[in-house]
């Protein structure tokens, strides 16, 4: 991800739906940094090349949205997608996913 001289901090989240959230949703790993950017990391394992499909790709895009309203964040949010064999880069990945990369790509 080119932030190995970043300070970075590691941490999960877990959104229940309240008054003030429209809904439930799980970010696997965020990635918030120093030089003001987040990455909310979806991690995906599957036997071959991982699809963004329309309803995942506005699912994605919604939890972002609700991320920064809920935390106020004024940093930098990027979707950033982990796989083990990779994405299909269709219509619906451009649109949302800001960066992605193979496990395989964490051991370089």
């Amino acid at each position: 991800m080119g932030i190995s001289g970043v300070y970075t901090e590691h941490y999960s989240f877990n959104n229940k739906a309240d008054e003030n959230s429209q809904s439930n949703y799980q970010i696997d790993l965020i990635i918030d940094r120093k030089d003001e950017c987040i990455n909310l990391c979806e991690c995906k394992f599957y036997n071959g090349e991982f699809t963004v499909t329309k309803d995942y790709a506005k699912k994605l895009r919604n939890r972002k949205q609700e991320f920064i309203e809920r935390t106020k964040t004024n940093k930098t949010v990027f979707n950033t997608l982990i796989t083990n064999y990779g994405a299909k880069e269709n219509e619906h990945f451009l649109d949302v996913i800001d960066i992605d990369f193979t496990v395989s790509d964490l051991m370089t």
